[in-house]
């Protein structure tokens, strides 16, 4: 055998001494790290704690952001040890809340939300979103209760999706590029929406050839319309019944006048307790009939440019 042969040989031979070596030490690293951990679980007073308290903890420590965020929980409890991990993934009050936005993977959120077991979701949908983000909620749309959406396009996204215990619905950025209908579905597909606040509604587009269908909703008790600047402040008002209507808050312009409003209460007779109508053109005279058919109504602000006052 040539010295060459022989060298390689010694060199092949070092390589595997040094990798079993190598893999001594690395198995000597996994036990220290597993004693350190079972160390940790022995002096923590958390572990020594019955769990439902230490789930009580960790929900108290939840911040106000929906935002996920390695450095605050409940993404935080994962990282500290496998008991706290456990503690965390088994307690789906921490999982109840979530804001995603362009850069959410539909894979985390999917986790996310399957570790709130069947507990009431508050989800709010913001920027541009991967499809299979909107996919995500959907798919887990049963025990959604509390949905904002940043955009319009995010209500187009959802289609005909049913929401069975959506109870408050936010929407803003409504833009000119959303078909009308899709305002009222979205309603018809929440029948326990209690609440319900549209804002900054802008230019309807209607559907050629399409009439909306009036609707009765018989749970929504709060309507809010903000800065509504087009027609589809008067078209809900027009196509919707609420007879369970309590607070109605209108901040609009354009179409939206006082006789929409007394058509809404007309139509509903609601127990109507709370009602404010600002920057509607118009005379409140035209109010006035409307106002005999909810006497109940104890807190009323009619904000009115002065040219349009006139006494009730």
């Amino acid at each position: 055998m040539s010295s060459e042969s022989i060298l390689r040989a010694r060199i092949e031979k070092l390589a595997l001494v040094i990798e079993y070596q190598k893999q001594i030490l690395r198995d000597l690293e996994q036990r220290m790290s597993d004693a350190r951990r079972e160390l940790n679980a022995t002096l923590d007073p958390v572990a020594r704690l019955p769990v439902e308290i230490s789930s009580d903890i960790f929900a108290r420590c939840i911040p106000d952001s929906l935002r996920p965020n390695s450095s605050e929980a409940p993404i935080l409890f994962l990282h500290i040890c496998r008991i706290w991990r456990d503690i965390a993934t088994s307690t789906p009050s921490l999982w109840t809340s979530i804001s995603c936005d362009s850069v959410t993977d539909p894979a985390h959120l999917d986790i996310w939300l399957r570790r709130a077991q069947n507990h009431p979701l508050c989800i709010s949908l913001h920027g541009n979103l991967n499809r299979d983000v909107v996919v995500a909620v959907q798919r887990h749309a049963h025990h959604v209760q509390v949905l904002k959406l940043e955009s319009s396009c995010h209500l187009e996204r959802m289609g005909l999706t049913l929401f069975p215990s959506l109870t408050k619905l936010t929407l803003f950025n409504t833009t000119a590029n959303t078909m009308f209908p899709d305002y009222l579905d979205i309603l018809r597909f929440a029948p326990a929406l209690a609440e319900c606040h549209f804002i900054s509604v802008y230019q309807h587009v209607m559907v050629a050839g399409h009439q909306p269908v009036p609707f009765t909703h018989s749970s929504l008790r709060r309507l809010q319309l903000c800065d509504g600047k087009s027609a589809n402040a008067t078209i809900l008002l027009n196509y919707l019944t609420l007879p369970a209507l309590e607070n109605l808050y209108i901040s609009a312009s354009g179409q939206l006048m006082p006789i929409h409003i007394a058509s809404l209460l007309t139509r509903s007779l609601p127990p109507l307790q709370s009602l404010h109508a600002e920057g509607l053109p118009g005379m409140f005279h035209e109010f006035d009939q409307a106002l005999r058919l909810v006497p109940n109504v104890t807190d009323l602000t009619p904000e009115i440019p002065r040219t349009n006052r006139r006494s009730l």
